[in-house]
C-alpha cells in the first residue's frame, strides 16, 4: 500500500508539472510498472481497489464497466463465466 501511495503522490506531482495527454502516459506507465513488480493478488484487497475505481456500472450480469480514476473502462467479459 505505501508503493500505492507512493505512485499517487508521484501522480499529483506529475499533474501539477504536465499536460493531459502527457500525464496520461505517466500514469499508466507508473500503473503498469507497479503491478508488474506486484505478486499476483490471491484475495481482495479493499484498498487497492479503492484507490483504482472511481465507479462501477452494471447494466445486467454480463454487461459490468469499471472505471478507473484516470478515465479508463475496462469491459468485464462475464458471458463465458457460466
Amino acid at each position: 500500500m505505501e508503493q500505492l501511495d507512493e505512485l499517487f503522490k508521484q501522480r499529483d506531482e506529475f499533474m501539477a508539472e504536465q499536460s493531459d495527454g502527457a500525464l496520461s502516459k505517466s500514469q499508466y506507465k507508473m500503473l503498469t510498472d507497479f503491478l508488474k513488480n506486484e505478486q499476483k493478488q490471491t484475495e481482495f484487497d479493499k484498498d487497492v481497489f479503492t484507490k483504482l475505481i472511481e465507479k462501477i456500472i452494471v447494466n445486467s450480469r454480463e454487461d459490468i464497466t469499471f472505471i478507473f480514476k484516470d478515465g479508463t473502462e475496462v469491459k468485464a467479459n462475464l458471458s463465458a463465466a457460466e
